[in-house]
Parts: C-alpha cells; sequence; structure tokens
C-alpha cells in the first residue's frame, strides 16, 4: 500500500507533547548550524484571530494560493486525545485564568511544537513580541539586568528565538537545558499557540503597527539569499515559502499588502497584539510599549528590573544603560544583531537599523491614516488601539 504523504498542515490543534531530553548541545552549536545551513526567517502565513474563528478542532490546511480551508474530519479522535466532552465553538480557553495553548503553528519562520517540550525553570523569562516592535531592544535590556556582574557576555547567543523553526528544537531545546544562568527567551508567537506556565515571567513589547510595518520592510528588502535560503529550504517546512521580494518594490507596496492581507508573508500583527493584550493583567505578565524605551529608557529599565526581581547595582548603572542605548547597539551591532547580521545585506547595521517612529507621516496620505486607525480599533477594540497607537493607558483601561 503507497504511503499517504501527510498534509502541510499550518495550524491545528495542539497535543501538548511529552517532555523529553535532547542530547547536551551549546548554544554556539545552534549559531554555527544556522551559518552552515544557511537557514531562514520570518514567519507565517495569514491566520484567523481565535476571537473570530474560535476553535472546533479546526485544522487549518495550506493550498498553493496561500488560502485555507478547514477540515473536521477527524474531530471524535481529536476530541478523545484531549480530553474534551464538547465539541461546540470556543473562544480563548482559561483555566483558572491561565492561558491554556489552543493550535500550532508551522511555516517557513514558525513551529510552535518546540514549547510543548520546554521545561520551565521558575526564574525563566519570555520576551513576547511582534517582529520588529523592540524584540532585540528588549533582550539587550533583560539580558544585561541578568547579568550585570558579567557586562561583556553576548546576549544573542543566549536567547533564542524558541519558535523559529531553525535551528532544529532538539539543538535549541538543549542549549537552553544547558544554561545554568537565568534564561531569558524570545517568541513571536501569539499568546494562544503558547504553553503557558505560571512560574515565567512574560515580558512584551509592543509598537505602532505602521512602524512596525516600515521596520520590517527595511528587513525584509535587505534580506539576501542565506536569509532566503534557510527559511525556505531548510527541510521541514510547512506550508509555501516566503517569497522573495522585488527590489524595486517600495515600502507602501509592502505596506498595503501587509495590512490587507493580515501581515502576509510574515504572519499576523492584530493576532499577536490582541491576544497579548487579553493577557495584560495576568500577575507574571509586564507590558512595554517601544515609546517607553524611547522616553526614559533608564526608567523602563528600572521598571523591568523590579518586575523580574533583579538588584539593581547602582554602581554599575550608567554602564548598563549605555549598554542599552540604541546608540551603543548601534555601534555594536554585530554582538547584537541575530547571527551577528550574516542574513542582511549590510550586516548586522542593517538589522539594527533606525529604531525612530513616524515615518510613515512622510508617506501615507490622510485617508490612509485614518483607514488604518479605523481598521486598529476594529481588531483590537479602542482601548488597545490607543495604547497601541500611543503608549499610554487610558484612565478607564486603568483603574481595571
Amino acid at each position: 500500500m503507497p504511503t499517504r504523504r501527510p498534509e502541510p498542515v499550518v495550524a491545528r490543534p495542539s497535543p501538548l507533547l511529552p517532555s523529553w531530553s535532547p542530547p547536551p548541545c551549546s548554544l554556539t552549536s545552534s549559531r554555527h548550524w544556522c551559518l552552515q545551513r544557511g537557514e531562514r526567517f520570518q514567519q507565517c502565513p495569514q491566520f484567523f484571530s481565535p476571537r473570530q474563528l474560535s476553535y472546533r478542532y479546526v485544522s487549518l490546511v495550506a493550498i498553493p494560493s496561500c488560502s485555507f480551508v478547514t477540515s473536521t474530519r477527524r474531530q471524535q479522535q481529536q476530541q478523545q486525545v484531549f480530553g474534551l466532552l464538547s465539541a461546540s465553538y470556543r473562544t480563548m480557553t482559561t483555566v483558572s485564568s491561565i492561558p491554556i495553548k489552543q493550535r500550532e503553528l508551522q511555516s517557513h519562520h514558525f513551529d510552535s511544537t518546540v514549547w510543548n517540550d520546554f521545561k520551565p525553570r521558575d526564574d525563566d523569562v519570555v520576551i513576547g513580541t511582534y517582529g520588529k516592535a523592540g524584540t532585540t531592544w528588549l533582550q539587550q535590556i533583560v539580558g544585561a539586568l541578568v547579568h550585570q556582574d558579567n557586562p561583556d557576555v553576548n546576549i544573542q547567543e543566549l536567547s533564542p528565538w524558541l519558535d523559529l523553526r531553525v535551528p532544529p528544537k532538539e539543538v535549541k531545546i538543549a542549549a537552553l537545558d544547558a544554561q545554568t544562568h537565568r534564561r531569558v527567551i524570545k517568541t513571536h508567537l501569539p499568546v494562544d499557540a503558547l504553553t503557558w506556565h505560571p512560574n515565567v515571567k512574560y515580558v512584551y513589547v509592543a509598537r505602532d503597527g505602521r512602524d512596525v510595518a516600515w521596520s520590517l520592510y527595511n528587513h525584509y528588502i535587505n534580506a539576501n539569499d542565506e536569509w532566503y535560503g534557510v527559511m525556505n529550504d531548510t527541510p521541514g517546512r510547512v506550508g509555501p515559502p516566503i517569497p522573495k521580494i522585488p527590489k524595486d518594490y517600495d515600502v507602501m507596496q509592502f505596506y498595503e499588502k501587509w495590512i490587507s492581507e493580515d501581515g502576509q508573508p510574515f504572519w499576523s500583527f492584530w493576532d499577536n497584539v490582541k491576544t497579548w493584550w487579553g493577557v495584560r493583567n495576568q500577575p507574571n505578565v509586564m507590558f512595554l510599549h517601544f515609546n517607553d524605551l524611547k522616553s526614559d529608557l533608564p526608567s523602563a529599565m528600572r521598571k523591568v528590573a523590579a518586575f523580574l526581581e533583579i538588584p539593581v547595582q547602582e554602581e554599575k548603572w550608567d554602564k548598563t544603560v549605555e549598554k542599552c542605548t540604541f546608540d551603543w547597539m548601534k555601534e555594536n551591532a554585530a554582538a547584537c544583531a541575530p547571527l551577528g547580521g550574516a542574513f542582511w545585506d549590510g550586516g548586522a547595521g542593517t538589522f539594527i537599523n533606525k529604531g525612530t517612529n513616524g515615518r510613515w507621516k512622510d508617506t501615507m496620505s490622510t485617508e490612509q491614516v485614518r483607514e488604518y486607525e479605523a481598521l486598529a480599533v476594529e481588531k483590537l477594540g479602542a482601548e488597545c488601539a490607543h495604547w497601541l497607537a500611543t503608549g499610554q493607558i487610558s484612565s478607564a483601561e486603568s483603574d481595571k
């Protein structure tokens, strides 16, 4: 009997896999694996919002047009696997207010199944963001606070993007298991594709979607052939490859596609922000805005230190803050960019780009600005949309 080729599932219900112990491995080998294989970053095709779709044990199957079809043909078996008694539609499920993983996301960038094998420690820190929203900056901040006694530590070598599908999950898990200091882990997943641990602290940073798009365009337009090779050609990719951006593609062309097609060719921006906004009141979650880091970095860093219960060493404070300024990171870009910037034309200096907001103001028309703002309210609600645009919590929200 011929072997049936499995369908390329892009998002599916998540059976939490049993933990296992991979062989010993170093973080440095993770970096070498990426450089040797020429692997790539960027993320998934369009996903439906859990609040729009809910979940009835639905599998989303990628087809060549990059749209999706749904399948519930194994619903009964899935119910047995998950021990669920009802097939009714549900939104973001919580038990005792703890978020529950709803789905797996896999694509040219993502492999969310790695979190099923992750063994949390009580002092772990998970940095959550959408791409180009301040991820590397926040990694630098948290790493500098954790390693105040060792300021020469390379944070990027120690803080993996766990749900990136390269290097293989066993390499990343082994590297994390080998760390003896406090661990700092990065994710770009929405909350409903993430395993949640009450003993782990989560720090989420967000940025106005227009600023994200402008920064993401720079990231994409300068990606080199090695980046595309890693993302698209490394075995195990689920779904279509990330398309190569034409070099004459301007930022507005990129923005229009990204905003109208729910994050294409990467992944959903609204999904990421909305699901994290839904857990903002969890006791182990801290919310930051890119504007907080821009306007008063020392104050923001002290708040992060307090949340993570890290004593500030005052005699080292000025140098700790200096190492987290954008100017310092730009000057030392090779140490701050993932893999030293190996996957971008221009190297690390391209990845650590401008760190500025508002570049869209010179390009977007008044009508386009209005359309974005209306869409943000539609997708996120007024309170979240206001915070995302300004970094400010409304009085009604702050009273909650």
